[in-house]
C-alpha cells in the first residue's frame, strides 16, 4: 500500500510505500531476470516474502523490512541521507535480526547458519573520507565446519584510520 511518484523520471523518483508486502521465488525471478545479470556466486531461495515499509527518492531513503526466505530471515530498519554526495552521505542500519544459512545465498558451503544483530552509523562512502562505527553481536556463526558462538565485535573507521574491538566467550 502506498504511492510512487515519476516511475520514469529518475531525479523526480519517489515512493511512500507503507505497507510493502511481495512474495516471490527463485523461479518468479527467473523468469523475468535471465541468470546471465545476476552474480554468478548469487543463489536465490525457492520462496522469498518481503514485508514491511519503504519511504524515499533518490538521495534519501528509510526503510523497515523483514526479508524472510527458504534460506532464513533478516529483519532491519535503517535510514540514508543525502545518497547522492559520496563524501558527506549519512546512514544508520540497525541490523534487529539476522537467522540465514548466508553460505546458500552466496553458494559457498563453508558457511553455514549466522545468528546476529547489529548497528553501522556513518557518514560518507568514498574510502579516503569515510567516517563510521559498527557493533555487531554474533551469537552463533557457522564457518568451515565449526560453530563460532556468542563474539562481539566493534569497530569504527574515521578517514582510513581503524579502531577494532572483539570479544569472544566461545569456550572452544
Amino acid at each position: 500500500t502506498g504511492i510512487v511518484r515519476s516511475l520514469t523520471v529518475p531525479d523526480k523518483f519517489g515512493a511512500e510505500l507503507s505497507s510493502l508486502s511481495i512474495e516471490t521465488g527463485k523461479s518468479a525471478i527467473s523468469s523475468w531476470i535471465s541468470e546471465s545479470l545476476l552474480p554468478a556466486n548469487l543463489e536465490l531461495p525457492e520462496r522469498i516474502d518481503l514485508r514491511g515499509r519503504l519511504s524515499g527518492n533518490m538521495n534519501n531513503a528509510n526503510a523497515a523490512l523483514t526479508l524472510n526466505s527458504s534460506f532464513g530471515l533478516i529483519r532491519f530498519q535503517g535510514r540514508l541521507n543525502g545518497i547522492k554526495q559520496r563524501s558527506t552521505a549519512r546512514y544508520e542500519l540497525d541490523l534487529q535480526e539476522l537467522n540465514m544459512n548466508v553460505g546458500q545465498w552466496i553458494r559457498d558451503t563453508s558457511i553455514g547458519l549466522i545468528v546476529a544483530s547489529g548497528t553501522v552509523k556513518g557518514q560518507g562512502f568514498d574510502p579516503e573520507t569515510i567516517n563510521g562505527e559498527a557493533a555487531v553481536r554474533i551469537q552463533q556463526a557457522s564457518i568451515k565446519g565449526y560453530n563460532y558462538q556468542q563474539i562481539e565485535i566493534a569497530g569504527s573507521l574515521n578517514q582510513q584510520q581503524y579502531t577494532a574491538y572483539m570479544n569472544s566467550l566461545d569456550t572452544n
